[in-house]
Parts: structure tokens; C-alpha cells; sequence
């Protein structure tokens, strides 16, 4: 399963409160994530990021 992740108004500030968000970071990021049935429900098993695509 793909799954697109919008993080363009997401920013991530060090401790004295400054941006360390690369200025080229991708506004998505796209993801395969497996899944497994377990117990009646479903389980996130495994993500991995697909490098610099986005979707």
C-alpha cells in the first residue's frame, strides 16, 4: 500500500526554538506501508519512505 503524507506546513524546531527543516525537503512524502491482519484487526508491519519521489 502507498500512502502520501503532506507535511509542507509541517516544521520541526530545535531546542532554542529555530527551524531545522532542510529548505529543498519535499512538501510529500510517500511511503509503502505493509499491513498484516492480527487478532480480528489490522497492524501496521512495516514503512519505508520512497527517497526523493512524491506523490
Amino acid at each position: 500500500m502507498l500512502i502520501c503524507t503532506d507535511v509542507s506546513e509541517v516544521d520541526v524546531l530545535d531546542e532554542s526554538g529555530k527551524s531545522v527543516v532542510r529548505p529543498d525537503r519535499m512538501p510529500r512524502l510517500e511511503e509503502t506501508v505493509t499491513v498484516v491482519w492480527h487478532r480480528g484487526g489490522w497492524l501496521v508491519h512495516e514503512t519505508s519512505t520512497l527517497g526523493d519521489h512524491a506523490c
